[in-house]
């Protein structure tokens, strides 16, 4: 696992419709715990999610529509990619993710393959394996 961080490449973070697209295509038996999350989507039906819930957990087709229909901005928040064989119940009995863990380089839940943190707009980092991170660096090429 390593842990890589953009925060040159773009004027602005956090559009994450390609990111989740380019992971999906590798494996697409994720579940997407999404945690301590800021973001103001434009279409009513995710502002009341988001509004609604500490936490979601979305597959990643749930997650790819969300994204597709509404390709809002996520100020915080973080991502995790859990596999899709752990239950609701499973995932909920650790500690959801925060941002202010976001300074480690090992992956908050323990269940979570991948990592994504969306940092006040302005950064954005994945801690995972090679394969994952690869797509992170043609994604964000002046990541480190």
């Amino acid at each position: 696992m390593q842990k890589i961080i953009s925060n040159h490449d773009e004027n602005y973070y956090t559009y994450l419709y390609q990111l989740i697209y380019s992971i999906a295509h590798i494996n697409h038996h994720y579940q997407w715990l999404i945690t301590d999350f800021e973001a103001y989507p434009q279409m009513k039906i995710y502002q009341n999610l988001l509004m609604q819930n500490e936490y979601l957990i979305l597959s990643t087709e749930q997650f790819l529509e969300m994204l597709k229909r509404d390709n809002f901005q996520w100020i915080w928040g973080i991502f995790s990619a859990i596999p899709s064989q752990y239950s609701e119940e499973e995932i909920l009995n650790y500690p959801l993710p925060n941002i202010k863990e976001n300074k480690k380089t090992t992956i908050q839940h323990p269940l979570a393959e991948i990592e994504i943190g969306a940092i006040d707009s302005s950064s954005l980092y994945i801690i995972s394996d090679d394969t994952y991170i690869e797509i992170f660096k043609k994604l964000y090429p002046c990541a480190q």
